[in-house]
């Protein structure tokens, strides 16, 4: 079974990378779809169904924490799980995001293992090996 996700980040750069990442991780996401801050994913999440939502957390118009408030709000966190994907290391932000709804933090700059290693912990993914053994 196939994952929604949507990554948002002002950031194309940091967009592109995090795509990457998705797509090497193995995990399957598809469609992965982007914004460029939170009030474009939000008006994208209106229209589609999302599993997923990668977010920076300081970006213009609307930044993650705002994002994940409206989602809260909208009662979108019930389906969508949030994983924050920031450089910020300030462990009260961490934490009044985790109070908001955010599921998942992966801290900028990242590997694709760490991403992976989140979305497994967030996940049920179909136990099949890559190669074809057990």
């Amino acid at each position: 079974m196939s994952h929604s996700a949507l990554i948002v980040d002002d950031s194309s750069t940091t967009r592109l990378a995090i795509k990457r990442c998705l797509l090497m991780s193995g995990l399957p996401f598809d469609p992965v779809h982007e914004a460029s801050n939170g009030a474009e994913a939000l008006v994208l999440l209106e229209k589609e169904p999302i599993d997923l939502v990668l977010a920076d957390v300081h970006m213009p118009v609307m930044g993650g924490a705002e994002l994940i408030a409206a989602m809260a709000s909208a009662g979108m966190l019930a389906k969508t799980k949030v994983v924050v994907v920031s450089s910020d290391r300030s462990e009260d932000l961490l934490e009044a995001l985790r109070d908001a709804g955010a599921q998942g933090f992966v801290r900028k700059p990242f590997r694709p293992e760490d991403i992976r290693s989140v979305l497994c912990d967030l996940f049920t993914f179909a136990s099949e090996p890559e190669d074809g053994s057990n």
